[in-house]
C-alpha cells in the first residue's frame, strides 16, 4: 500500500514485494495489481493508514491511563486477567 501511495503503479514491481509465502504467487499478485489506483485513492489510503495510527495511539493512551488508575489493585488485575475464559 504504502508504495501504491508514492506512486508506484507497474504490476509487476509491486508483485516483487511480496514476501514470505506470497513469493511463490507473483504471477497471480500481477495479475491483481494490475488496475486502477490513482491519485484520489492513495489520498484515501492515506486518511485511513493516519485514522488507524490515530486509533492506535488512543488505545495505547487510554491503555495507560487504565494501566495508572488500577494502583494497588494491579496485582490482582493480573492474577484475575491469568485466568483462562
Amino acid at each position: 500500500i504504502e508504495a501504491l501511495i508514492a506512486g508506484e503503479r507497474d504490476p509487476a514491481v509491486l508483485a516483487q514485494m511480496a514476501k514470505s509465502r506470497m513469493r511463490s504467487k507473483i504471477s497471480q499478485l500481477e495479475e491483481a495489481l494490475a488496475g486502477t489506483f490513482d491519485d484520489h485513492h492513495a489520498l484515501l489510503c492515506r486518511q485511513i493508514i493516519a485514522h488507524i495510527d490515530f486509533c492506535d495511539q488512543t488505545i495505547a493512551e487510554l491503555t495507560q491511563e487504565i494501566i495508572e488508575g488500577l494502583g494497588d489493585f494491579g496485582p490482582a488485575n493480573a492474577i484475575l486477567c491469568s485466568i483462562p475464559g
